[in-house]
């Protein structure tokens, strides 16, 4: 019964960040300095492509934040970039992220990357709550969550990559 009030709750918060945000009505920054990461840990991404995606556009390694979601808690390997877990128990009851990411959540992107499919409230509300300017992500996620939507598919991890920075450059004009 509990679990049906918390979904309730994340929907609640996810239209309130929604219409804090403007739905994507930022100002775009003039060049990408930092990057922000929404993962799922279900998708089994290495960080090493997040590495070379993040120095095509020119963008130092330390300025990349990843946040990984995970539906359970289970050790992590070692990491490569800096990055910051959250998993199901993190959320409370009314939504409220209650765990050490609050760093993550206080710096400013100029991108965020949004790299999950699956329509979960809870990947969707930690992407809303990202201080991004833009945003980059798959087509079968809420269209309002993102500026650049790429029709692939999560297994399609280079060729979004690739089309993610082709369309960058052109948008930056990089």
């Amino acid at each position: 019964m509990l679990e049906v009030f918390k979904e309730w709750f994340i929907r609640w918060k996810c239209r309130k960040e929604f219409n804090r945000i403007g739905f994507n009505n930022q100002e775009k920054p003039e060049k990408i300095k930092t990057v922000a990461i929404v993962l799922d840990e279900k998708l089994g991404i290495d960080e090493s492509v997040f590495i070379e995606f993040a120095s095509s556009l020119k963008v130092a390694k330390n300025k990349v934040s990843v946040l990984l979601y995970a539906d359970k808690n289970l050790q992590l390997p070692s990491a490569k970039l800096e990055r910051q877990r959250i998993w199901y128990d993190d959320i409370s009851l009314f939504g409220k992220v209650e765990t050490d990411t609050n760093e993550f959540f206080r710096k400013d992107y100029d991108l965020v990357l949004n790299y999950f499919n699956r329509s979960n409230m809870i990947l969707k509300l930690l992407s809303l709550k990202c201080k991004g300017k833009f945003r980059v992500g798959f087509g079968n996620v809420d269209h309002r969550l993102n500026d650049l939507i790429l029709n692939l598919e999560t297994w399609q991890t280079k060729q979004f990559l690739e089309e993610s920075i082709k369309y960058l450059r052109i948008i930056f004009n990089d």
